[in-house]
């Protein structure tokens, strides 16, 4: 999940408090005394997601550390990081076969067609997607 998500349950509780005490009083939320509850279920619920989301950007690794409990999963997170840098590797070698692939077919073609000529200078100007 993304930054976004996380921060989407906050953000809706606090735009009900604006309305409440700043736009009517027909609309929205006021404070109560559940809402320190309410504060501190939010934090262990933003806290849970960021766990969640490890070892991805916004999230909160597990190293031992105090906050998170003394629970280390460094060696979980470093064969995640070798699987993706497998399927990155991957991934940038199909794009080359690709490419390799399509400046074959232009052999195919006779050098005097003008449909060669065309696919030949389409295929000059192809650049990969960037990564």
């Amino acid at each position: 999940m993304s930054q976004q998500s996380i921060l989407f349950t906050p953000t809706v509780w606090t735009t009900e408090l604006f309305v409440y005490y700043f736009i009517s009083q027909s609309f929205g939320e006021a404070w109560s005394s559940e809402s320190y509850f309410l504060i501190a279920s939010m934090v262990i619920l933003i806290y849970g997601m960021s766990i969640y989301n490890a070892p991805n950007a916004y999230s909160i690794l597990l190293m031992g550390n105090w906050y998170s409990f003394g629970i280390d999963c460094t060696i979980e997170y470093d064969s995640i990081k070798k699987e993706k840098e497998k399927e990155g590797m991957d991934a940038k070698l199909a794009n080359s076969l690709t490419h390799m692939c399509t400046s074959l077919t232009v052999s195919d073609f006779s050098s005097d067609s003008s449909d060669a000529r065309d696919l030949f200078s389409s295929l000059l100007e192809y650049e990969p997607i960037p990564e």
